[in-house]
């Protein structure tokens, strides 16, 4: 599980600059515009797991996974489906929501790799 965790790209600008018609100004702004604001959207899924809320967890990080995925966010976008899938299933996912903050911290980090991807 680690190597292939480790083997799975943070952030694929490649893949993103294909998602938005070869426009890499493009990706990079909707990079940057996850960058913004996916540290609160953790946080508001953290926040509906600590209080029992599974449903509105699942939810957000079903958003956060569709937000992810384009961008070529790929280990982002799979934590967040572990979330979805272990609140959907009723499983416990507090672990869970600490390595999506990692994610989104390693997502940030990547990103911010890319001067022209605007202000950090």
């Amino acid at each position: 599980m680690h190597d292939e965790r480790e083997a799975t790209p943070i952030f694929d600008l490649e893949l993103a600059t294909t998602y938005c018609g070869s426009k890499r100004d493009l990706a990079l702004r909707l990079a940057r515009k996850l960058a913004d604001v996916g540290p609160g959207e953790i946080e508001a899924i953290a926040h509906a797991i600590e209080t029992g809320n599974a449903k509105e967890a699942a939810t957000a990080a079903h958003r956060l996974k569709g937000s992810a995925a384009p961008l070529g966010a790929e280990r982002l976008r799979r934590a967040a489906e572990e979330i979805e899938a272990a609140c959907r299933e009723g499983q416990p996912a507090d672990a869970l929501a600490d390595r999506l903050r990692d994610e989104i911290r390693e997502f940030v980090g990547e990103l911010n790799r890319h001067p022209e991807a605007g202000p950090r």
